[in-house]
């Protein structure tokens, strides 16, 4: 099953089975990019070490997740984190699945990568620091 930090809301509740495994990844990767961008999970805190347990009594669903998070508010002051990211982050981690980007597909269109050119990327091959 993996890292509880990890796991989407509905895995840890059993409800929602079969769970749909894209949603369900969304979520993680949403707690992937979270980590990647601030160096802590987004439901951890260092007095309650369940990750599901601090979802629950923190629920991402407005801006004011990250103003009042610990890792991130001083970010959020000062408009160090884009609000196009925010809004990516929190379609990721919304609770109920079905309010949830549902797949790839759908997250490449949210507004944080819309200056990707997803089709050029995949066909250019890496590009060398030289």
């Amino acid at each position: 099953m993996g890292t509880s930090i990890y796991m989407a809301p509905e895995i840890h509740n059993a409800m929602d089975f079969p769970c749909r495994a894209q949603a369900t990844d969304i979520f993680s990767l949403g707690v992937l990019f979270f980590v990647l961008a601030f160096g802590v999970p987004p439901f951890h805190t260092a007095e309650m070490s369940d990750g599901y347990f601090c979802f629950l009594k923190s629920r991402p669903d407005s801006l004011d997740f990250f103003k009042y998070h610990p890792n991130t508010r001083l970010l959020y002051r000062d408009n160090k984190i884009p609000t196009s990211f925010m809004k990516l982050l929190l379609a990721m981690l919304r609770a109920e699945p079905s309010q949830r980007v549902q797949s790839v597909e759908q997250l490449l269109t949210c507004e944080f990568f819309s200056g990707l050119d997803y089709q050029q990327e995949m066909t250019s091959g890496p590009q060398y620091i030289a």
